[in-house]
C-alpha cells in the first residue's frame, strides 16, 4: 500500500494480517512456512498474543496453521461458541469456499483424527467440487460462461435432478471472495423453480469478476 488508490486495487483476501493477529491474541497458533526456493522454512509460535518462539525448522513447502484452544485466555468468551458440530459446520464452509475459488491450490483439511479433504493442486473446477461434495456430482455439472465490457460471470450449475434439502450447497463469488446476497440467490434459484421443489436446494458456483 503505497498510497490511498492502492486501496481501491486491493484484490488479496488481506493485506495486514488482522485475522492472523487477531486470531492469535486468543488462541494458541503454530504456524509453520518454507519458500519452494529456500533450504529451510520456520516455526512460529504465538499463545495469547504473545510470542513462545519463532525458530528454523524442518517444514514442507507452503504454510500451516494450526489453532488450538480458542478463547483459552478469554472464558467468557467461550460460552458463546456453539457446539462442535455447528462450529465444525463453520470450518467446513470455510475451507470449502477456499478450495472452489482456489482450484490450483491443495487443501487438507482434518477433524480429530478424520480426514474429511485431501485435495490436489492444479485440479479442474468440476474435478475439484467432484472430489469435495461426491462422484454424483461430477456428471451432474453444467459449466458456462458469460462476458460483458464490465463483468464476467462463470461457474458451473448443477443439473436439477441433483438438489438437496439444505442450502448448504450454494456458493457465489465476487473477485475469489465469497459473499451472500439475497436477490441474487433468489434469482438463481427462481431458474430452477421449473424443474425442483419449493425446498428442493440446488448445488452451483458462481463466479463475478468485476473492476475493483
Amino acid at each position: 500500500i503505497q498510497d490511498v488508490d492502492d486501496l481501491f486495487r486491493v484484490r488479496t483476501l488481506g493485506f495486514r494480517g488482522e485475522a492472523m493477529a487477531s486470531i492469535a491474541s486468543v488462541s494458541q497458533v503454530t504456524l509453520k512456512t518454507k519458500r519452494p526456493d529456500a533450504e529451510i522454512g520456520y516455526k512460529y509460535e504465538i499463545w495469547g498474543g504473545e510470542e513462545k518462539s519463532f525458530e528454523p525448522a524442518a517444514v514442507e513447502d507452503g504454510t500451516s496453521v494450526a489453532v488450538r484452544n480458542l478463547f483459552f485466555n478469554l472464558r467468557a468468551r467461550r460460552q458463546f461458541l456453539k457446539t462442535d458440530a455447528t462450529e465444525f459446520r463453520h470450518i467446513l464452509k470455510t475451507v470449502q469456499q477456499a478450495a472452489l475459488t482456489n482450484p490450483e491450490l491443495g487443501f487438507t483439511l482434518i477433524a480429530d483424527t478424520d480426514t474429511i479433504y485431501d485435495l490436489p493442486k492444479e485440479q479442474s473446477l468440476k474435478d475439484r467440487i467432484t472430489d469435495m461434495f461426491g462422484k454424483s456430482y461430477k456428471a451432474s455439472l453444467i459449466r458456462f460462461r458469460e462476458e460483458t465490457s464490465y463483468l464476467t460471470v462463470h461457474g458451473v450449475l448443477a443439473d436439477p435432478k441433483l438438489t438437496k434439502r439444505s442450502r448448504g450447497e450454494q456458493f457465489l463469488f465476487v473477485n475469489g471472495r465469497p459473499i451472500q446476497h439475497r436477490w441474487l440467490t433468489h434469482v438463481i434459484l427462481s431458474i430452477y423453480d421449473t424443474w425442483t421443489g419449493e425446498k428442493d436446494y440446488p448445488f452451483y458456483a458462481i463466479f463475478l469478476d468485476v473492476d475493483t
